[in-house]
């Protein structure tokens, strides 16, 4: 599950001592060297992250500690809706803002004035509400040529003109009464736009999709949890498989020098571990796929038989780092778990992890040489035993769905935790039934701070 923020307005500030705001000149459409080349574009923001690696870092430098106090408001502009949180990054070109509110509504705003430009707002069927597990957010847009991308509640990708907000094509990602929705915001590389799905909680399999920018044509599909004779499967008892979850809820990463994206990947489902012995291949974890074909190169699980809620969907950054004096291509993703991992992006192979919050119980160690962990078998919910109380980090994270940052310069990563406690009481087995569309999770649970 993911926590969303209540905010009503979205509001620019600025120095007062900085110069007046510096819009880019008039360009052309959104081309893939503009995108590739996103890293040293100081002066415009084009997809979720700011550049492929997921780095969110600008080196703009008007804002600084001399005149950061005397920021004060420009404009602020009402995306009105209905309380459902505003967890979208804004997209920046041409001085223009475009983001997401709450339900996949779209908003051109300029970024000079606050004047809206143009809103485009998906209709819903009745009964959508009942089958979104975490409130209606929607974390952003995705951009290229003269399209704005964007994924909506009901599980489609649609593609609106960048100038007006028309729709240009809409294509249907799955049938949202079986509970498949979308939540992340696109990720376009080259000629296509990458897209995942939510809702491990109730039970869908999850997976990432790849899509023709031009007209929407699906091109291929790579399922997170493996079926038969895929590696991985006899991690999955019986068909458990089939509705196991592995949500693609997050945007993940894309390394241009291997030609390979990185997607972290959802909690398990049900939670009641006990239903699914094994590993759970590749839930809550990470899977790198080549971007051409989907196929997977490799995967790396954070929390193996996750019985907590500890999805690895945050996404994960790239970056070229220095460990014990040797230069490593590394991905870093600050976890639920409660742990920082930084792996070989190339390998897949563990580096190490350190722990971000206070008091993790949830297991007594991580392997330095695997990065397995060591379960603390008595905080973890069994079928029909007492509830578990005091289990850190709680189902909130860590860290959730807030993305993280990174100086290249001074090799740091910035991210923010939860610290909060879950109290967990896994149900009897006879007790936890799948129906399409229903709530499939087996547990009750309390977080509390």
């Amino acid at each position: 599950m993911d926590r969303f923020a209540r905010r009503l307005c979205l509001a620019l500030l600025l120095a007062a001592t900085a110069p007046s705001l510096a819009l880019p000149a008039k360009a052309g459409p959104v081309t893939t060297d503009d995108l590739l080349n996103a890293q040293g574009n100081s002066a415009e923001w084009l997809m979720y992250g700011r550049d492929y690696r997921n780095q969110r870092y600008s080196p703009l430098d008007g804002i600084n500690k001399q005149n950061a106090g005397h920021l004060k408001p420009v404009f602020a502009f009402s995306i009105g809706g209905k309380l459902g949180g505003l967890e979208a990054t804004p997209l920046f070109r041409d001085g223009v803002l475009y983001f997401s509110a709450d339900y996949a509504r779209v908003f051109a705003v300029d970024a000079r004035t606050g004047t809206r430009i143009w809103t485009w707002e998906p209709e819903y069927e009745t009964g959508l509400d009942a089958v979104l597990c975490c409130g209606p957010v929607n974390r952003g847009l995705a951009m290229k040529d003269d399209l704005v991308y964007v994924a909506t509640l009901d599980a489609r990708l649609v593609a609106l003109d960048r100038k007006t907000g028309a729709v240009t094509w809409q294509q249907t990602i799955d049938d949202w009464h079986n509970a498949y929705s979308s939540t992340g915001a696109p990720l376009v590389v080259g000629d296509k736009v990458i897209a995942g799905v939510a809702g491990a909680e109730f039970g869908i399999r999850g997976y990432v999709r790849a899509y023709d920018a031009k007209t929407g044509k699906p091109l291929w599909t790579t399922n997170m949890i493996p079926g038969p004779g895929e590696p991985g499967n006899e991690t999955w008892p019986g068909e458990t498989w089939k509705t196991g979850g592995g949500s693609t809820w997050q945007t993940g990463a894309y390394d241009a020098e291997t030609n390979t994206l990185f997607w972290g990947t959802g909690n398990p489902g049900p939670w009641n571990s006990d239903l699914r012995k094994g590993d759970n291949k590749w839930t809550s974890g990470l899977v790198a796929m080549d971007a051409d074909t989907g196929a997977i190169k490799w995967g790396f699980q954070y929390t193996p038989n996750d019985a907590w809620d500890y999805d690895g969907n945050n996404a994960p950054t790239l970056a070229d780092i220095t460990v014990a004096g040797k230069p490593v291509k590394a991905l870093i993703q600050s976890n639920r778990n409660g742990f920082l991992y930084v792996l070989d992006r190339v390998t897949g192979a563990f580096i190490y992890a350190e722990p971000t919050v206070e008091g993790i119980n949830w297991t007594t160690g991580i392997d330095p040489k695997t990065g397995k962990p060591t379960i603390n078998e008595a905080k973890k919910p069994k079928s029909g035993g007492p509830k578990v109380e005091d289990i850190v980090p709680g189902s909130e994270g860590g860290t959730n769905w807030f993305p993280m940052a990174y100086d290249p310069g001074k090799s740091v990563t910035y991210f923010a935790t939860n610290d909060w406690a879950v109290s967990l009481q896994a149900w009897k087995p006879e007790d936890v039934k799948y129906n399409p569309g229903d709530l499939y999770i087996g547990v009750d649970y309390q977080m509390y701070l």
